[in-house]
Order: C-alpha cells, then structure tokens, then sequence
C-alpha cells in the first residue's frame, strides 16, 4: 500500500530593519509634579487598559504626592487568577514640550513596571516620510523604555480627532503632544518571500528484505542461530588450542578423532628406485 502526501513550506527572508518595524502609540511628554520640577518621559497609548500608570522609580523620583490608595486586581495576558492589591494613586501633569501650555493634570497608579520590552522609537525612514507632510511626531526620544501608561480612562483627553495616512499600514494621530505613530513602517513584513515545496512518500515496509540486507551486513560478525554440533567441537578445540606467545597467536592442527592410519609409502619409493 503506497501513499504519498505533499505540504507547502512557506520560508520568509527579511531584509533591511532586522527588529519588528511596528510602530506604537508613544510619544514623548513633560511629566511635572506639584512642585513644579519636570522630566521628560515616553508615555505609551493603550486603549486595552482601563487606567493610568506610572513606574514607581519615576513617582520616586519626582516625588510625586500619594492622594488615596487603591485595592486593584490587575490581570495580564493568559492570567485568569489574580488577587486584589493596595495601589497608590498619584497626581501629576503631563505637558507638551514645546508648549507648557497645553498639558493634561491626571491621577495614575504607581506600578513596579510598565513593560519589561523594549518598544522602539520611530525610525529614520519614518521621521522622513513624516518631515516630508510637515508633520511633526511626538515621540524624539531615543530612549527604548516607557515610564508611563495612558488608559482608557485618560486616552482621548490626549487624542484628537485628526489622522493622517503615511502609507497602507501606518497612520500619524494629532495629539496634545503631537503626532502620535500607530501601524506597521513597511508595506511588507519582509523584502522577499521564497516558497519551497515538500514531498514526503510513505510506503509500506518490506519486513524480509530489511532482513536481509540485515543478515548480508552481519557476515563474519555475528554466527548464524543453528550451528551444528561437530561444528560447535571444531571451535571449541580451536579455542582451547590456541595461545598468545611474543605478540602472536599460535594454535595447534586439529586432527580427527579415531581417523584411520595412512599407510608408508616404502613400496612406492623402493620400485622407483629400481626402475633407474
């Protein structure tokens, strides 16, 4: 029985940027206690978080005062189980760099860490193509890390309603701190794509034949099953005989047991020399 299968290996050969060329919702922003000291920080947008954070080494730093704690369970991706735990919630002002004007007061919730990842600054490539629509972008950091969470609950205070397409995947969003990036920098994940197919043939096993090419390989290395008894006294004689002496092996002839004797050959010899 003979059966044959094919599948399609997809193979994907990326080129240029080797890191992912998404580009998320960050921008770059003052971030002001009451006191009025300011640092300037990358924030990140996410609509899928429902509140305001901040990492605990900025609040440090800053000195940011507590105005209530909070009991909050947090969930993260595949996490079904949680316990509620007391937060702090902090005051602070988000302003925009260029004009400490426009800026945003908002209470966030103080958290260990806002990600572990590295999210990436725009890239060349795409500060040019948005130099190009005058557009100016939000986030000239160069920094990879994000000090700060804007939720749900804040988003749209930043937001504005003006978008502008820079290409198929990626849109620039206006902001109160400017052009916020969303979408993917290239129009492909990859500069080339190569295919390649796989066939893969199964069929049934030929049991005898595997057995032989078994048994024709094993010659001289491992004795047939049946071996016969006057056989099995040949080698053990020869074994018996057989010693190792001045780095060689010598053994003994082995002679029939109860053989008949042979006969001289002194008649043969006396009537050939009488026949000179």
């Amino acid at each position: 029985m003979n059966f044959q299968t094919e599948s399609s290996l997809l193979c994907r050969e990326h080129k240029g940027k080797p890191k992912n060329s998404v580009c998320l919702q960050t921008f770059t922003a003052g971030v002001q206690n009451g006191k009025g000291k300011i640092l300037s920080l990358r924030c990140l947008c996410d609509g899928g978080a429902t509140r305001f954070f901040v990492k605990r080494e900025t609040a440090e730093l800053l000195r940011l005062e507590v105005i209530r704690r909070e009991s909050l369970l947090i969930h993260t991706f595949a996490n079904h189980m949680g316990k509620p735990q007391i937060y702090d919630v902090v005051q602070l002002s988000l302003l925009n760099r260029k004009d400490l004007s426009r800026k945003i007061q908002i209470s966030a919730v103080v958290i260990e860490d806002i990600t572990v990842g590295e999210i990436e600054v725009p890239s060349e490539r795409v500060r040019n193509m948005a130099f190009e629509r005058r557009i100016e972008l939000a986030d000239e950091g160069d920094s990879e890390e994000v000090d700060v969470l804007i939720g749900s609950d804040f988003l749209w205070e930043v937001l504005k309603d003006t978008n502008v397409r820079l290409s198929r995947r990626l849109v620039a969003t206006d902001s109160t701190f400017g052009f916020i990036l969303q979408g993917s920098e290239r129009e492909s994940n990859c500069g080339e794509v190569l295919v390649n197919i796989l066939r893969v043939t199964n069929e049934e096993i030929n049991y005898d034949r595997i057995k032989d090419l078994w048994e024709l390989e094993a010659i001289g290395i491992i004795p047939k099953r049946e071996i016969f008894h006057s056989d099995l006294e040949i080698l053990e004689a020869f074994e018996q005989n057989t010693t190792y002496e001045n780095n060689r092996y010598e053994t003994k002839l082995l002679w029939k047991d109860n053989h008949e004797e042979l006969n001289d050959n002194y008649e043969i010899a006396r009537r050939r020399l009488f026949n000179l």
